[in-house]
């Protein structure tokens, strides 16, 4: 998924700068231009009640440093969507 992620980054003239990979998540912070965001993504699939929940989004909001873990309001996109909203927050 970072791979992906960092071509979205590229594409609008940002780099990642940090990033954190776990069994069932990844996260990182991009920067451009002095501004930061910060991208969670959690891909996962969970059964509830043998309802089939799919957990395939972005969390994604702006940052002040490539540790600021608190940041701006959380917004939530799905990969289509990703590259537009990193060049969004980081303008």
């Amino acid at each position: 998924m970072l791979h992906e992620i960092s071509k979205y980054a590229e594409a609008v003239n940002a780099v990642v700068v940090s990033e954190n990979k776990g069994h069932y998540f990844t996260s990182c912070f991009i920067e451009r231009n002095g501004k930061f965001v910060y991208i969670h993504h959690f891909s996962n699939m969970r059964m509830n009640d043998m309802v089939k929940i799919e957990l395939d989004s972005f969390l994604i909001r702006t940052a002040r440093h490539a540790k600021d873990y608190t940041g701006g309001i959380n917004q939530y996109c799905d990969m289509s969507q990703l590259q537009s909203m990193i060049d969004k927050l980081l303008s």
